[in-house]
């Protein structure tokens, strides 16, 4: 051993080492062991003369052969914001206010597809923010004839799904190559590449030291990262599925590391396949799995004349990150929307690149639903260098389906209710659109809305139509008197004014039926029905920056309604509501909340069926729902959203523990106000399905009561 160490060291010394590769495998979130096990080796003047890796190591692996050093991909990983990039769509601000309409009124994650029958997306995420990460990390090279030209010869691997073959891919796209080598099935879409269709490599072939080897290294340092979870509860259908994949990889893996000469095994077994968001940690483990082996290791080690000659020659193959493009071209997108995409990037022309904004803007893109994901590389027309952006429509819709799920205990009792949406894109015009709603359970009904934008895309029309009926209790403070089923037909117009992004104006009129009757409890209480003629003004801001449980921003919707006919109303009478709610973050995680509603009766007075009401969570939680009633109303909130953590990113996002304060009061007259309080505390959950609500709460009358809920969080804020 301490001959073949002499010997080794000896030729590293001398002109005459041998080349050296590295083989860096797959692992999800413990893949970034990798930057730690490149960091020891530069530090202690290793050489790498050429690198393989698949799927996370692909990443890694790729990002240190364009130049960066080990270090700088650390702090690349560090400032990855994880959230972001596995949020699986466009950020809630940078959604168009339609979709965020959308979003917010069917929060559950899924959406499917109607074009060519019932479609689900081909991943959990559309890849676009890895598509942005992978793309600035490529963008100088994305010229170059292959990846042996790049500062340190590369390779990554892919599986053809089709022909269940390892694909090395050495030429082409960088970036598309490495969103093939990463294309986890079922998470991340597959990539289309030569006619092939390919996914992560890990599944044939995880750690592709065979492949370093094939490039011309003679020592060929292998890095597995995988790893088996013992122990674990094979009882579970879900694990004994993630275990079977384990070990399928890990059965594969073993055969590849016969190629290597030298395995590093980082010790990970406390680390878990989405711990992203310790990426430093994971990146010590690899360090110190390098530090390991440091006795076999160091007989590789040059001088430092020969260690500065290897870094100037890589470094004479880096090509500059600053770019000032001369131009921007679109591929890919439907021409009706290529030259508007063009048109809207052309303030990025003539100027330095700005990443961040460049990057805002193509998300933005994805928020009008029309694009799964857009990624760019670097392109020459002529001696102009410019940008060309590669826009991947989604395949499965228009038109797309979005859903609500609801479940409550909140009327003393279990309530279900299910509903979807189905938006079809431009109906008869570039820009307009239909949607229709449908719901079952506690609710049942439908309506649709036909949407048509008039000069430009800013102002609008829209006809409307709507059939919609629900049981509900009716209360007087706690005492259960009445339970009624209550029914609307309606037929309306609305012209309007929208922003992109932020607010919408509305201005519009209806026709309705109304019907609500008693079906258990006293005859003798108002059982409106008849004609409804309703003129109405609604002015929505959402500068939120997420539709389920925000963390900052404000959203405000003011209403006036003038009611000239209405079931039992003796003359014609207005309404006027405000809602609002602001978020102000504490810290990077944790934030306050203030909820204020007010409503205003004017002119005639309004029937039973218009009452403000108040009772239920977000309205006077220690409350039955609905249990006060009046022709004003004054309601406000104060609480604390405290993060605890979050759920793995497939299944939802942040849990957070809350405490809230409400007081409010509505009444026929002001003088005889009389306001109540509640206080309470409970848990937040963002899950795959909406907000999931639970919370405890007591009220001024000595009232305690627990709610659950699960898909209708803020939604409640505009009841």
């Amino acid at each position: 051993m301490i001959l073949s160490l002499l010997a080794g060291l000896s030729t590293a010394q001398g002109s005459e080492r041998p080349t050296i590769g590295i083989a860096l495998g797959g692992g999800s979130a413990r893949g970034i062991a990798h930057v730690g096990v490149l960091e020891w080796l530069e530090e202690h003047q290793i050489p790498v003369d050429f690198v393989a890796g698949t799927s996370m190591g692909g990443l890694v692996g790729g990002s240190y052969a364009t130049g960066m050093t080990p270090t700088e991909v650390r702090e690349l990983l560090r400032s990855v914001d994880w959230d972001l990039l596995f949020l699986g769509e466009a950020p809630y601000p940078l959604k168009s206010f339609r979709r965020k309409e959308d979003r917010r009124e069917f929060p559950v994650k899924l959406e499917l597809g109607l074009k060519g029958g019932l479609k689900v997306p081909s991943g959990l995420d559309p890849a676009h923010q890895i598509g942005l990460l992978l793309s600035r990390i490529a963008l100088p090279y994305s010229t170059l004839p292959d990846f042996d030209a790049l500062p340190t010869p590369f390779r990554c691997v892919a599986t053809d799904m089709e022909q269940a073959e390892v694909v090395v891919l050495g030429k082409g796209s960088l970036t598309q190559a490495l969103l093939a080598t990463m294309a986890i099935p079922g998470m991340f879409p597959p990539v289309k590449r030569d006619g092939q269709t390919l996914s992560d490599g890990g599944l044939l072939n995880n750690v592709p030291a065979d492949v370093v080897r094939a490039m011309g290294a003679e020592l060929v340092i292998a890095v597995n990262v995988s790893a088996i979870e013992e122990g674990a509860d094979l009882d579970s259908a879900f694990t004994a599925a993630s275990q079977a994949v384990d070990v399928m990889i890990a059965a594969g893996t073993r055969k590849a590391l016969e190629d290597a000469d030298l395995v590093i095994v980082p010790d990970l077994t406390a680390f878990g396949s989405f711990d992203w968001r310790r990426s430093d940690d994971i990146a010590d483990v690899g360090y110190a799995a390098a530090e390991a082996q440091a006795g076999e290791l160091e007989a590789y080690r040059l001088d430092d004349a020969a260690w500065a000659e290897y870094l100037e020659a890589r470094r004479s193959k880096s090509l500059p990150e600053r770019l000032e493009p001369e131009f921007v071209t679109v591929t890919g997108a439907d021409e009706r929307f290529a030259s508007g995409i063009e048109k809207r990037l052309r303030d990025f022309v003539g100027v330095p690149l700005d990443v961040p904004k460049w990057h805002e803007e193509l998300t933005a893109l994805t928020g009008t639903q029309r694009f799964e994901s857009l990624r760019y590389e670097q392109t020459v027309r002529g001696d102009a260098r410019g940008l060309l952006v590669l826009a991947k429509e989604k395949s499965y819709g228009p038109p797309f389906m979005r859903f609500k799920v609801g479940v409550t205990n909140e009327n003393q009792d279990i309530d279900f209710n299910f509903g979807a949406r189905l938006s079809a894109l431009d109906v008869g015009k570039t820009g307009a659109e239909v949607r229709i709603d449908g719901d079952i359970g506690a609710r049942m009904g439908a309506g649709a809305e036909y949407t048509y934008p008039l000069l430009g895309r800013f102002f609008f029309v829209a006809p409307r139509a709507s059939y919609f009926r629900e049981v509900t209790n009716q209360f007087e403070g706690d005492d259960l008197v009445a339970n009624r089923r209550d029914r609307r037909a309606v037929v309306g117009i609305d012209v309007g004014l929208t922003s992109s992004k932020t607010m919408e104006l509305r201005l519009g009129y209806h026709l309705a039926d109304v019907e609500s009757k008693i079906r258990v409890g006293d005859p003798e209480l108002p059982q409106p029905t008849g004609r409804e003629t309703r003129a109405r003004a609604r002015f929505v801001y959402d500068g939120q920056n997420a539709p389920i449980i925000p963390t900052r921003g404000l959203r405000t919707l003011v209403a006036v309604e003038w009611f000239e006919k209405a079931p039992e109303a003796e003359r014609p009478f207005g309404r006027g509501r405000i809602d609002v709610s602001g978020f102000i973050p504490r810290g990077e995680k944790d934030s306050i909340f203030l909820l204020g509603r007010a409503g205003v009766s004017f002119g005639g007075t309004p029937p039973f069926f218009y009452d403000f009401k108040l009772g239920g969570p977000l309205s006077l939680s220690a409350f039955e729902l609905d249990a006060f009633r009046g022709d004003n109303l004054l309601y406000g909130a104060v609480g604390y959203l405290k993060a605890l953590g979050r759920l793995p990113d497939v299944m939802g996002g942040p849990v957070y523990l809350t405490g809230l304060v409400e007081a409010g009061s509505v009444f026929d007259d002001f003088d005889t106000a009389q306001y109540r309080f509640s206080a309470g505390g409970g848990l937040v959950v963002d899950t795959a399905l909406g907000p999931l609500f639970a919370i405890v709460s007591g009220g001024s009358g000595g009232e305690l009561k627990f709610y659950f809920t699960l898909g209708g969080f803020l939604n409640r804020l505009r009841r």
